[in-house]
C-alpha cells in the first residue's frame, strides 16, 4: 500500500510539473519569420505527453496492474541502468572527437548487447539506426552532425 501511494504522489507531482510546463509554453512569442507551428508546438507536445503518461501511471497503480513487485533494493538491481547511464555519458564525451557515425554505431551496439540482443541483430540495428538518422539529419533536415577527426578530410 505504501508503494501505491508513493507512485501516485510521484505521478501527481509529474502531472503538476507538466501543467506548469504547458502554461509556460503558451507564453512563447511567435518569431518574425513565418513558422506554421510556432515556438510552443514542441513544448506543448511534451507537456501533453507527460500528462498522459502521469495519468496512465495513476490508472495502472490504482487498477492493480503495477509492474512486478520490486525486489530487494540491492545495487545489483540498478547495475544495468547505471552502466547504460555511464555509456550515455561516454557517448556524449566521444561524439565530437569520434564523429556521429562511429560513436553512434558503438553506443547503440553496446547498449543492445548489454540488454541481451544477439550480436548480429545488434550490428544490423546499430548500423541501420545510425545511417538512417544521419541521412535524416544531414540530407533532409540540413543539420550538420559532428564528423570527427577520423573523417575530417572527406
Amino acid at each position: 500500500m505504501a508503494e501505491r501511494s508513493h507512485d501516485t504522489i510521484a505521478a501527481i507531482l509529474i502531472a503538476a510539473v507538466c501543467l506548469a510546463y504547458l502554461r509556460g509554453a503558451q507564453g512563447f512569442q511567435a518569431p518574425l519569420v513565418a513558422d506554421p507551428l510556432g515556438p510552443s508546438a514542441f513544448p506543448t507536445i511534451l507537456g501533453w505527453a507527460g500528462l498522459i503518461l502521469a495519468a496512465a501511471q495513476i490508472v495502472l497503480v490504482w487498477s492493480g496492474r503495477q509492474a512486478a513487485e520490486a525486489g530487494s533494493a540491492s545495487l545489483r538491481r540498478f547495475r544495468t541502468p547505471l552502466l547504460l547511464f555511464g555509456l550515455l555519458v561516454g557517448y556524449a564525451l566521444v561524439l565530437e572527437p569520434a564523429g556521429y557515425l562511429p560513436a553512434t554505431v558503438a553506443f547503440v551496439l553496446i547498449s543492445l548487447l548489454m540488454l541481451g540482443e544477439p550480436v548480429w541483430r545488434g550490428c544490423l540495428v546499430a548500423a541501420g539506426f545510425s545511417a538512417g538518422f544521419y541521412y535524416v539529419f544531414v540530407k533532409v533536415l540540413k543539420i550538420n552532425l559532428p564528423i570527427g577527426t577520423l573523417f575530417r578530410g572527406w
